[in-house]
């Protein structure tokens, strides 16, 4: 891992591009790079994000880039494979930063640069925007906020060590963790939704704001009330529809064109507390299903590098696995998956 002083001198003058999640914590941390980066004098910093619901870079996508490459990649809060790194790495010619909380073999490879406090020290950091706070030394804000509710709900009070410094914060500046809660699916409706260029305005959207103008940026924003809107009329019509019993989980299937898998499965697993809550989406990628599993009470990264093992893509944290997965794959690794929540 680099420390703060060489990151500043690595990015210096340089040209960057942000690749970061679609999601809250990926929106805000993004903001946050860049408002650090800024600090540092960048010269130019272009923010992008992967097709909705993929977690690399297509090769049709490095080709285009590498004609006009940026002088450095910076990701935020999302875990590319690493044979997508190094096809990133080699294709545009840069040396890659990486920025992340997920659950992952760490990274050694030259001109890739791993700063992932839950690889690196084996420890649950709730959020990108945690990291990033404590990497470049700031103090509870908003924005940081943003990331820890959107990545962990309301069960980020659980975390007895972490919000107590923000929810404080958040009471000294007149927010609530409801109030930041609607920030969040206000934000992660553009995703939900597939407004990816939308979502890509956001990071410079909310960039160098108080805490209440950005709350007003957001909650007055016409386009994002309307998505939200959508979007909640969908997650109502699954979750109405309730879970099956299988071995080892409750399930739902669904077939949307709507982001919406991470949401149900959060209301599913608040709904079902007891027990691990897997979603699947046939309805999003032609040719693969979307799967979702969520528990509050079993640690769930041995099921990542079991998925990974099957040459599928899985990420995730200690209790939320995604993965996106070939059809012809998808019963055994369900099988697979049934076994090991069983034991």
């Amino acid at each position: 891992m680099i420390d703060r002083n060489t990151f500043s001198s690595i990015i210096g003058g340089k040209r960057v591009l942000l690749l970061h999640h679609w999601d809250a914590d990926g929106i805000a941390s993004a903001a946050i790079l860049m408002e650090e980066m800024k600090k540092q004098g960048v010269d130019e910093i272009k923010n992008e994000v992967p097709v909705l619901g993929e977690f690399e870079m297509r090769n049709d996508w490095i080709e285009k880039n590498a004609r006009e490459a940026p002088d450095i990649l910076i990701t935020a809060d999302i875990s590319i494979p690493l044979d997508n790194l190094i096809a990133l790495r080699d294709g545009l010619g840069v040396d890659i930063v990486m920025f992340d909380h997920h659950t992952r073999p760490i990274v050694e490879e030259d001109g890739i640069f791993f700063i992932n406090y839950c690889s690196l020290r084996d420890e649950d950091w709730p959020s990108n925007t945690y990291v990033l706070n404590d990497y470049f030394g700031r103090k509870p804000d908003l924005l940081s906020a943003l990331g820890l509710v959107g990545d962990k709900g309301r069960n980020i009070e659980k975390y007895t060590d972490v919000w107590p410094m923000f929810s404080k914060h958040l009471e000294i500046t007149g927010f609530t963790i409801d109030d930041v809660s609607m920030i969040v699916d206000l934000l992660d409706s553009c995703y939900k939704s597939g407004r990816r260029e939308e979502l890509m305005k956001l990071p410079m959207l909310l960039m160098d704001k108080s805490d209440n103008e950005l709350a007003e940026t957001v909650m007055k924003n016409e386009s994002l009330k309307s998505f939200s809107k959508d979007i909640e009329n969908q997650i109502r019509k699954y979750f109405s529809r309730g879970l099956k019993k299988k071995d080892g989980y409750l399930l739902s299937e669904i077939d949307t064109e709507y982001h919406i898998i991470s949401a149900l499965t959060r209301r599913f697993s608040n709904a079902n507390p007891d027990g691990e809550v897997m979603v699947v989406n046939s309805g999003l990628f032609h040719g693969k299903t979307q799967l979702y599993l969520r528990s509050k009470r079993k640690d769930l990264r041995p099921l990542i590098g079991l998925i990974q093992d099957q040459d599928q893509s899985a990420g995730g944290k200690v209790d939320v696995v995604g993965s996106v997965i070939d059809n012809s794959r998808f019963e055994p690794i369900l099988n697979l998956i049934s076994l090991e929540l069983l034991k």
